[in-house]
């Protein structure tokens, strides 16, 4: 009988249910069962199938890093999984604490950067990658400098669509770029603990719901490739990172979008496909070999169902 155990908390893994399953398999491919952990607002979630709930704190709570350093010791947790932008700053500090607990997150810094918009952008300029330039003219395109999840966003097509913007947001908490038509990549990458780049693959969103992708396509684009290998060595990156590009349809030049330092919502193509992020999260807490993947599946397509979760009451 196989006794080796790892004790997993995630934060907000709440409707992830394959994603939870990948660990699980990802556990018994190296000879451990996982105990499993989720922090979430509410009992009432998906992954209450296979993980303890923990009803904590709200993520901007002030007292959210020391409620959940009281969980990790009170359920001997050895390693912290981020799944939503709000925790990635959490995850970032608790890391900061030195805790004995594995964080594949990235630095403090860089979870900073990344989580605002306007920042974000700033660094982006300065390591000399392309995104979207303000512009004064129409279409254009308004985001929450501190939105996820493609909340909160406005398309200007003329002034009356931005008279209305105005009237309804603060647009100094909004930043305004020119509109790009063209086919939207998100790219799924893993840095491990030592800051070497294990593997990138890009896969086209074909459908989103929600900010999150429910069918998408990896493709081989060795620029895209490029540029995600260039701003991952340019920063203190550590951990899943998620980049989003749009290649434009007038110069087809891609555009850098954003990044967040975390498990992508639609992440399963790519574990399917050949990165498996589960393996190396795992791999990399008990300081086992985690190798740069040089062959995964290219044109494998991800179609999303639903599936349901039934909890007694």
């Amino acid at each position: 009988m196989n006794n080796k155990k790892l004790n997993i908390l995630f934060l907000g893994a709440g409707k992830k249910i394959s994603l939870i399953e990948r660990f699980i398999s990802a556990g018994l491919e190296i000879g451990f069962n996982l105990n499993l952990f989720s922090y979430e607002k509410t009992l009432d979630v998906a992954v209450s199938k296979y993980c303890t709930i923990i009803v904590g704190k709200k993520w901007n709570d002030s007292e959210a890093v020391t409620d959940i350093k009281n969980q990790l010791v009170h359920n001997s947790i050895d390693i912290i999984v981020t799944c939503v932008d709000p925790a990635i700053m959490l995850a970032a500090k608790l890391k900061d604490t030195e805790i004995d607990v594995f964080i594949p997150s990235s630095s403090k810094e860089m979870c900073e950067i990344t989580y605002d918009k306007s920042k974000a952008n700033e660094w982006f300029d300065k390591i000399g990658v392309l995104i979207p330039q303000k512009t004064g003219h129409f279409p254009s395109i308004a985001k929450p400098k501190k939105g996820s999840a493609s909340q909160g966003i406005y398309i200007l097509n003329n002034e009356l669509d931005e008279k209305y913007f105005l009237e309804k947001e603060n647009s100094s908490q909004y930043i305004i770029q020119e509109f790009i038509e063209g086919d939207e990549y998100t790219v799924d990458a893993y840095v491990n603990r030592n800051r070497e780049i294990v593997g990138i693959i890009p896969r086209i969103r074909l459908e989103v719901i929600g900010g999150e992708s429910i069918k998408s396509i990896t493709k081989r684009n060795e620029q895209i490739i490029s540029i995600t290998e260039k701003i991952l060595s340019s920063g203190e990156f550590v951990g899943p990172i998620t980049l989003q590009f749009i290649i434009s349809h007038e110069n087809n030049l891609p555009y850098l979008i954003e990044i967040n330092p975390r498990l992508g919502g639609g992440v399963i193509n790519s574990i399917e496909a050949g990165l498996n992020i589960p393996l190396f999260i795992l791999k990399d807490s008990l300081n086992m070999p985690v190798d740069k993947i040089n062959k995964w599946k290219e044109n494998l397509l991800m179609a999303r169902g639903y599936s349901e979760v039934f909890i007694c009451k």
